[in-house]
């Protein structure tokens, strides 16, 4: 698990695999996660929930079986009823089919 809670702090994950996923943890500290693969932006994900729960997110699939790059950043913004920018990283899935 990862943990993270100032603006710009980043996990970078590096995989060979056709997809990927994240389990994370969703609740009244979370903040905003920006995604960011092999350097596209993909949908940002917001990681507040009123009560704590822990959410499994595809982020891609059906990509080349080759290295790609994973990078998950502390968002500057934050979901107006979060107590907090906690972005919380409980498991990277690297699918490999």
């Amino acid at each position: 698990m990862e943990d993270f809670k100032n603006t710009g702090s980043r996990l970078i994950v590096s995989f060979t695999g056709t997809g990927i996923g994240l389990a994370y943890a969703s609740n009244p500290e979370g903040g905003i996660a920006g995604i960011e693969l092999d350097g596209k932006t993909y949908e940002n994900i917001d990681m507040y929930s009123h009560v704590p729960e822990s959410i499994n997110r595809t982020i891609a699939q059906g990509l080349e079986n080759t290295l790609h790059t994973l990078t998950v950043t502390v968002s500057s913004t934050r979901n107006p009823a979060s107590s907090d920018s906690m972005v919380i990283v409980d498991a990277i899935e690297v699918m490999r089919s």
